[in-house]
């Protein structure tokens, strides 16, 4: 590693990066991604970094924890200054006592960053004992202490818990708790709220800014969503292709950009209107709805008794009725454990269900598994997060085409020519078809999805956050690839997301739901303009611009 002099800190700084530089060794050759990045981070400020994916800003953040694959990974130039030392060249021993102690890091994925195997009290209690001397008998309530102080209600029920036993709000508030558990003198918070709702994600940022006060810390955010740099940050740093490309304040980068590329990241909204949805023929036709509901109704047992029927259960949905014009899309608006998900997994019949379902005026409720395999072509999901859906071990070919297997008998020439031009019409070359999802980015991933439900022509698409942890840049690019598939193929779509910019693009009408219920529905223009309910209102409250 090349070295230039050390430079002092100034008062006012807290952590100095000096021409920092990221690459990785690859067989015979080097991949260099972050090049000679600079910037300080200040005393009680919020620096926010930003870019798209592979722009290199979690790299950077990543580097000044030192948790970078080494010896892989290597830094050809560059020092981080942090009390007057360089955290780059500090003993590996040194460099641990400073993680989590005077640099906290909230990750991206609560549910990949806990430990699934230990509860709650365990992995907070777990930071406490690496960095602090605290007796074994005041563990237990200073992690109680630590859960109350990020707002999570029944902290002592909660310390049994295990992660997959908590709402993601609730998993990114013991994250929180764990991060600031040594009241860190800096704090990294990597995308801390991409995959939450509106109104918890607020609720996170506005613990953050609260805690940040309380212990007199700095933060260096990380994230490519605008609306929480506007909310959040002093200044902004803007970085592509590995540099930065803009810095300077807040409200002048957001309002008067110079650069190129930041000029594209404020404008990369999604924007526009839903698809016009062709009009019969006739004026005495009846509309057409390709699927719809009549009182349906979920219910989960609570719990399980070694004998008898059980006689407690959790009603996720309550008379649920709906239908869908053909062609046209319905945005699914609410918070997580609200329902939404459930709906969709009902109407596809996954998961039991009380009530009707209409597929084309035909109910599907009751029919058996052989019955219902014929018609399950005619519905298709794509899922949120499209890395977890595709599977790892399968070409990209593999993956198009499986429908097609299932539903048809077709030479292999013929599945070539048909995964060559969904494809195409998806935006993918068909030259890369015998890659594998790791070799494509999280926007072209997500295509792929696509083109697996629309090869076996479905007439309804249900769309589970399909754009929740895109860029926006890519966000926009889904979204008018969507646009543009539904008005060729005159596809129905089934919208679920909590990001009212997305559902407003897309949807024609909207339902909001609330504890299983249906609270409010109507033209999406009114929904989102004049809300009647104040639930509706809260979630359009809570959406950050």
């Amino acid at each position: 590693m090349k070295k230039g002099p050390m430079n002092k800190i100034s008062m006012n700084t807290l952590l100095q990066v000096n021409q920092l530089s990221v690459s990785f060794h690859q067989g015979q050759s080097n991949t260099h991604i972050v090049k000679n990045v600079s910037f300080d981070v200040y005393h009680n400020e919020t620096l926010a970094l930003v870019g798209e994916s592979g722009s290199g800003k979690s790299l950077t953040a990543h580097s000044i924890m030192r948790l970078l694959p080494y010896p892989v990974a290597y830094h050809p130039s560059g020092e981080i200054l942090f009390d007057d030392e360089d955290l780059l060249t500090l003993p590996l021993n040194t460099m641990t006592s400073i993680r989590g102690r005077k640099i906290g890091m909230i990750f991206q994925e609560p549910m990949s960053a806990l430990n699934p195997l230990h509860t709650i009290e365990k992995q907070i209690a777990e930071v406490l004992r690496i960095h602090q001397v605290v007796p074994k008998k005041h563990i237990k309530e200073k992690v109680i202490e630590l859960l109350k102080q990020v707002h999570i209600t029944d902290a002592e029920e909660k310390l049994t818990s295990y992660p997959h036993e908590l709402s993601g709000g609730q998993r990114q508030r013991v994250m929180i708790a764990m991060a600031l558990a040594n009241q860190p003198e800096l704090l990294i918070a990597d995308e801390p709220t991409t995959a939450l709702d509106v109104t918890v994600q607020k609720e996170i940022l506005d613990l953050l800014k609260e805690l940040q006060t309380q212990y007199k810390m700095s933060i260096l955010l990380i994230t490519h969503d605008l609306g929480v740099v506007k909310y959040m940050a002093d200044r902004i740093l803007v970085m592509n292709q590995g540099e930065i490309v803009e810095s300077g304040q807040t409200q002048n980068i957001l309002e008067q950009p110079k650069n190129t590329y930041t000029q594209l990241l404020i404008d990369s909204h999604p924007s526009g209107e839903p698809v016009a949805i062709k009009k019969q023929t006739t004026s005495e036709e009846a509309v057409t709805h390709t699927i719809s509901t009549k009182s349906l109704s979920v219910s989960f047992p609570k719990n399980k008794p070694l004998f008898g029927r059980c006689t407690d259960f959790f009603h996720a949905l309550r008379n649920i009725n709906l239908s869908i014009e053909s062609g046209s899309t319905l945005g699914i608006l609410g918070e997580s454990g609200s329902g939404k998900s459930t709906l969709a997994l009902a109407m596809l019949r996954l998961i039991q269900s009380e009530g009707k379902i209409l597929l084309d005026n035909q109910s599907i409720s009751d029919l058996t598994e052989k019955e219902l395999r014929p018609l399950r072509r005619k519905m298709q999901m794509i899922f949120q997060d499209p890395f977890a859906s595709l599977s790892p071990r399968m070409s990209v070919k593999q993956i198009i085409s499986e429908g097609l297997h299932l539903y048809g008998k077709m030479d292999i020439d013929e599945i070539d020519r048909k995964v060559d031009e969904i494809m195409q019409e998806v935006g993918l070359d068909p030259a890369t078809k015998n890659r594998y999802p790791h070799e494509f980015s999280g926007g072209q991933r997500q295509r792929i999805a696509i083109a697996r439900a629309l090869i076996i022509n479905p007439k309804v698409v249900f769309l589970d956050e399909p754009t929740s942890a895109l860029d926006r840049a890519v966000q926009m690019q889904v979204i008018d690839l969507l646009r543009k598939l539904q008005k060729e193929r005159q596809l129905t779509y089934v919208f679920i997301s909590h990001d009212i910019h997305v559902i407003k693009a897309l949807s024609h009408n909207i339902i909001v739901i609330k504890n299983g219920e249906i609270v409010e529905e109507g033209e999406a223009k009114s929904v989102l303009n004049k809300p009647s309910h104040p639930y509706t209102q809260q979630l359009l409250s809570a959406a950050l611009t």
